[in-house]
């Protein structure tokens, strides 16, 4: 009887992740990807794997134009001032128990990108001068925005009146392009709004 020499250890085949689905939380309540705003996984990738091991907790690592983001490696991610124009992803490794499977680990596989709005994208904007809690004839109003990253870049102004009492929709008026406008005349009773961008 002759026996072999030991094979090296068996080695099974790698987990697999399909890709993950991420959205944003809009803390900031302006319907845009922003700082402040904290991102997280919707959907999770499907885990499988080709042996049958059982999954234990994949990791994350967040990126930010395809760069590692130091320390971002939880299921979320608040995204910051250095992330303003930037392109953020998840990547997502799957795993196996280390201790009885080899290999343990599969391969990232990274999730939907989510751009964030650039420095200087207008994010909001306030109207001041009303008197009395009311835009009034021959007093200014006065638009202020507020735009990502602190600073803003070029802004243009378009200021609106509703079309009639109550209707809810609104016209630009002609020539009122500045941040400011002084309500007239024949504005009473309608309401105002001003369009600000970049």
């Amino acid at each position: 009887m002759v026996t072999s020499s030991p094979t090296t250890t068996v080695k099974g085949r790698a987990p697999v992740v399909t890709q993950s689905t991420i959205v944003s939380d809009n803390a900031n309540g302006n319907g845009l990807i922003d700082a402040g705003d904290t991102l997280s996984i919707s959907t999770s990738g499907t885990f499988s794997d080709a042996d049958g091991d059982t999954a234990i907790p994949e990791t994350y690592q967040w990126r930010a134009d395809g760069a590692d983001i130091l320390g971002a490696t939880s299921s979320t991610y608040m995204i910051t001032a250095s992330d303003l124009g930037k392109l953020i992803t998840v990547q997502v490794t799957p795993h196996t128990d280390p201790d009885i499977t080899d290999p343990a680990v599969g391969l990232d596989v990274a999730s939907n990108a989510l751009t964030v709005i650039a420095g200087g994208t207008v994010t909001s904007v306030t109207v001041s001068g009303e008197v009395g809690g009311y835009p009034q004839v021959d007093s200014a109003l006065t638009a202020t925005a507020t735009c990502a990253g602190g600073a803003c870049t070029t802004v243009t102004y378009q200021w609106q009146i509703e079309t009639g009492q109550g209707t809810n929709t609104f016209t630009d008026i002609s020539g009122a392009t500045g941040n400011t406008y002084t309500p007239v005349r024949t504005d009473q009773k309608l309401r105002i709004q001003v369009v600000v961008s970049n």
